[in-house]
């Protein structure tokens, strides 16, 4: 069952359609992929206002005006979407009551959700999913020891891997996480895998890393961000703060100026707009949509072909 509240939606270089904006904040924390992909290939976004899970859906390629979810309880900010092997959607949260990681899967594909929320159990950081090569779903977060847990879906409660100083944030692709820790005030990113933990080669990062074809993209101090590959660097500028996403072969990444787009096949730096909590995915009509949320509420949805992003490599 869901109820609309009354946040702002604008559509920039498309569609435009604003909509009240609502009181009070709504966050979606870096590090989480908080937009989702369902079966007919629509996608729909997820933020939580005010401790209540709010989502936005595209129809037509238009997106509705948001509505408001059940909930277990209040919820921290960050939220974590994962497209299930059977085409319907399943959303991670954590409540700030209880510190439980709890989940909520779509009825059907294509369907609305439950009321009833599962609670896999307490955790100290926020949920991140992805989808294994077998086709179950995997969850990772920040223990009540510094280090990371896991646990597989219908297989068994979490497992520790170990770890210290993580931070939220972390990057999973099957069965690695990768995430960024402090030690004695030294920034590390960490790698976990079957075979254990290890610190990996390259500069100093300063936030979290995104992933993507066996890539990592993270901050420096500095505020640019780094492209790091079988322990080759490339600085891909893009100067700001906040966590990085890379889908589709685009950089997304706020910089002083606003919200910016770089292509990876010859980076060079488009501003799409104010700076906002950014995410992305492709829709069913192949286009890529950029997701940027400001914290009055305000969503914004860019839709990006990549003839209009520029290859000219920028140094900032």
């Amino acid at each position: 069952m869901t109820r609309t509240i009354a946040l702002a939606l604008l559509l920039v270089l498309a569609v435009c359609s604003p909509v009240a904006a609502a009181t009070g904040e709504v966050v979606a924390e870096p590090g989480a992929n908080w937009v989702g992909r369902n079966a007919d290939g629509s996608l729909q976004a997820f933020a939580v206002h005010e401790g209540e899970l709010v989502t936005w859906w595209q129809e037509n390629g238009v997106f509705a005006p948001p509505a408001v979810l059940s909930a277990p309880g209040p919820l921290a900010p960050a939220v974590s979407v994962v497209s299930t092997a059977d085409g319907t959607l399943r959303v991670f949260a954590r409540r700030a009551d209880t510190g439980e990681i709890v989940t909520i899967a779509q009825n059907d594909r294509y369907g609305g959700f439950p009321q009833t929320w599962e609670s896999l159990g307490v955790q100290a950081g926020s949920p991140v999913a992805a989808l294994r090569s077998d086709g179950r779903v995997r969850v990772v977060a920040r223990n009540a020891h510094g280090g990371v847990s896991a646990l597989v879906l219908g297989d068994g409660g979490w497992l520790d891997l170990g770890g210290t100083g993580v931070r939220d944030g972390l990057a999973v692709s099957g069965d690695e996480v990768f995430g960024y820790a402090v030690d004695n005030g030294v920034g590390r990113i960490k790698h976990w895998t079957s075979g254990g933990i290890a610190d990996l080669d390259g500069p100093e990062p300063a936030g979290p890393p995104a992933l993507s074809n066996g890539k990592l993209y993270y901050r420096l101090a500095d505020g640019t961000v780094v492209r790091v590959s079988d322990g080759v660097t490339e600085n891909l500028g893009g100067a700001g703060e906040g966590a990085v996403t890379v889908v589709a072969g685009t950089l997304i990444a706020n910089r002083a100026e606003g919200l910016g787009l770089a292509r990876l096949d010859a980076p060079g730096w488009t501003e799409i707009g104010p700076r906002g909590r950014p995410a992305a995915a492709v829709d069913a009509n192949g286009v890529l949509q950029v997701f940027s949320l400001a914290d009055d509420g305000t969503l914004r949805v860019t839709g990006i072909v990549h003839e209009t992003i520029p290859a000219t490599r920028s140094s900032n």
